[in-house]
C-alpha cells in the first residue's frame, strides 16, 4: 500500500538523521514550567502542542499540576541556548477552558532557527476535567479520566488506559492502543495502526489504509466499522451473540465459515454475511483489503 512506502520512507529518513547527529556531540538545552491551578471553575483542558511528548494521568486532588521541558539541541552550545530562547510556552484561562500551548517564536529578521525543538508535558488532573489534545510528532499517553477526551494527532503514538469516558480519536500516520474501555469510541484513522483491547462500549470506526485490530466483547452495542483499503482483525469471544452485517468488495476473507447460524452471498466481486441471532449489532463495511474474525 502506499501509506507503508511514505511511512518507510520517513523512517529511512529519520534513521539517516539519527546516523549523522550520532557522529556530532549535540547539546541540550531544556527549560522547565511548572504550574499548580486550581479546576474548580475550569471544565476542560486544552492542549495544543508540537513535536510533544504528553504525559496526564487522574489524580485525587482538584488542583491540575503542570510540568513542561522545552528543549532546543544543536551541536554548537551557544547556538542552541540563543535559539531555545525562541521557544514559548503559553498557559491561560478562557471562560471555562484553561488553555497549554508551546510554539515557536522567529522575530522579523531574525536567522532561521537550526535547533532540533522538543517539548514534554507531564500533566495531573481531576479525572473529572475534559480533556481535548491536539498534537503533531511525540506521543500522547492519558490514564484514568472520567469526562470527554478528544484526540487529534498527526504522526504520532497513543496509548489510551482506563479511560471511563466518551473518546473522539483522529489520528492521520499514527500509532494507537485504547485499552480497558466500556464507553464509546468513536474512531476516524488514515495511514495508521490501531489496536482496541477490551472495549465494551460501542464503535464507531472510520479506517482508510491502516489497520485495526478490535478485541469485541458482545453485549447490547453497536459496532460500526467503514473502511477502506485497510486490514481488520477482529477477536470476538462468540460472534454468535451478536447480529452481525458485514459486506465487503474486493477483500480477502479469514472468517468462521462452518457454522449454521451465519447466511451467506457471494460474488465475483462482493461477499456478504448475515448472523441473525443475539442483541448487540456487528456492522463491517470494507472496500479493499482484508478481514479477519477469529
Amino acid at each position: 500500500m502506499k501509506w507503508r512506502t511514505k511511512y518507510t520512507q520517513l523512517c529511512l529518513m529519520l534513521l539517516v538523521s539519527a546516523a549523522v547527529s550520532g557522529q556530532t556531540t549535540l547539546h541540550i538545552l531544556t527549560k522547565t514550567i511548572r504550574k499548580e491551578v486550581p479546576s474548580k471553575l475550569i471544565k476542560e483542558l486544552v492542549i495544543n502542542s508540537e513535536r510533544a511528548d504528553i504525559e496526564i494521568e487522574a489524580w485525587e486532588k482538584e488542583d491540575i499540576s503542570i510540568e513542561v521541558k522545552l528543549s532546543s539541541k544543536h551541536p554548537d552550545k551557544a547556538r542552541a541556548q540563543r535559539e531555545l530562547a525562541a521557544m514559548h510556552f503559553l498557559n491561560q484561562k478562557i471562560g471555562k477552558a484553561y488553555y497549554l500551548r508551546n510554539y515557536l517564536l522567529i522575530q522579523n529578521g531574525s536567522e532561521k532557527p537550526e535547533s532540533n525543538f522538543a517539548a514534554s508535558y507531564k500533566i495531573r488532573v481531576p479525572a473529572r476535567l475534559a480533556l481535548s489534545i491536539n498534537n503533531t510528532f511525540g506521543e500522547v499517553k492519558v490514564n484514568g479520566v472520567k469526562s470527554n477526551l478528544k484526540l487529534k494527532l498527526e504522526f504520532c503514538q497513543s496509548l489510551l488506559t482506563d479511560c471511563q469516558s466518551v473518546i473522539n480519536l483522529i489520528s492521520y500516520f499514527g500509532s494507537n492502543v485504547v485499552a480497558d474501555l466500556m464507553y464509546p469510541l468513536i474512531l476516524d484513522t488514515d495511514h495508521s495502526e490501531s489496536i482496541i483491547k477490551a472495549h465494551k462500549g460501542s464503535l464507531e470506526a472510520k479506517v482508510a489504509n491502516g489497520s485495526l485490530v478490535y478485541d469485541y466483547i458482545p453485549g447490547t452495542q453497536t459496532i460500526k466499522i467503514e473502511a477502506k483499503e485497510a486490514n481488520l482483525t477482529v477477536n470476538a469471544e462468540d460472534i454468535r451473540k451478536s447480529t452481525a452485517a458485514i459486506k465487503s468488495s474486493n477483500s480477502n476473507w479469514k472468517i468462521p465459515k462452518n457454522n449454521s447460524s451465519f447466511h451467506w452471498k457471494e460474488s465475483e466481486e462482493h461477499k456478504n454475511l448475515w448472523e441473525n441471532k443475539g442483541t448487540g449489532q456487528l456492522i463491517i463495511n470494507l472496500d479493499s483489503g482484508s478481514l479477519t474474525i477469529q
